[in-house]
């Protein structure tokens, strides 16, 4: 790659905060080279994206056409730039002070293949502490023999061999943590929506309250979720009020 950062500076794809942070994470190198600027500013645009890392491997190897759509005058500029291997890279930025792994308290860290700010790796890392923490039975629910007609009042038998949504809730019920995934209309919203009613209802039969908080990303999808919520609504008082990007019930 032959660019120094002068030109790299004039790409329009990456923003202001783009040039500046690699601006200055160049300066600890003594300046530093363009593919490290580059690689920088191609770590910040990651995070503005909603990344947490930069992936090296997806940059690797390639040119940055993918990125002239958004600057569309310097489109030859983009093809013309090639950012080598990823062991290239890496070894780019392991050269220099602004960089390290595991522990080190620098601005950046380099896991395996995946580049990060330094804060960013911290967020994961607790994140997924906090995950693991969670991932055990839980203890506050009857025993499966005395949920069976529970379980079957919203989860029917329904004749197919394998009902996705009839297990998804079974193991919902004894996870502290469940990941429900699926596309479109495959009946994600109204399977969590049943599976807060049955937990409810579980947990009453043990004397327990429950209170419950689902978010959405957007006003439309929390719209939904409410709406599938109010279907199981009855006197005892189970209601749904929906506030974006989050709704209690």
């Amino acid at each position: 790659m032959n660019y120094g950062t002068e030109q790299l500076k004039k790409l329009e794809a990456f923003t202001d905060i783009d040039r500046h942070i690699a601006s200055y994470l160049s300066s600890m190198e003594g300046g530093g080279s363009g593919l490290f600027f580059l690689i920088v500013m191609l770590l910040s645009r990651s995070i503005d994206k909603g990344d947490v890392c930069l992936a090296i491997d997806r940059v690797a190897d390639k040119n940055l056409s993918w990125l002239s759509p958004e600057d569309p005058d310097n489109a030859k500029f983009y093809e013309d730039i090639t950012l080598p291997s990823a062991e290239e890279i890496i070894a780019c930025i392991k050269k220099g002070s602004a960089a390290g792994t595991g522990d080190d308290r620098l601005p950046l860290i380099l896991s395996e293949n995946r580049l990060y700010f330094h804060r960013y790796m911290v967020y994961e890392d607790e994140l997924a502490a906090m995950i693991n923490s969670l991932c055990h039975d839980t203890d506050d629910l009857p025993p499966e023999n005395e949920l069976i007609a529970l379980f079957r009042k919203y989860f029917p038998l329904s004749g197919t061999e394998h009902d996705m949504q009839a297990m998804a809730a079974a193991v919902s019920l004894r996870k502290r943590i469940s990941v429900i995934s699926g596309g479109p209309g495959t009946g994600k919203t109204s399977t969590v929506v049943r599976i807060l009613r049955l937990i409810t209802e579980a947990r009453r039969m043990k004397g327990l309250d429950t209170a419950a908080a689902l978010t959405a990303p957007t006003g439309k999808a929390a719209a939904r979720l409410a709406a599938a919520a109010a279907a199981f609504n009855d006197a005892s008082g189970y209601s749904a009020m929906a506030e974006h990007p989050s709704f209690t019930i």
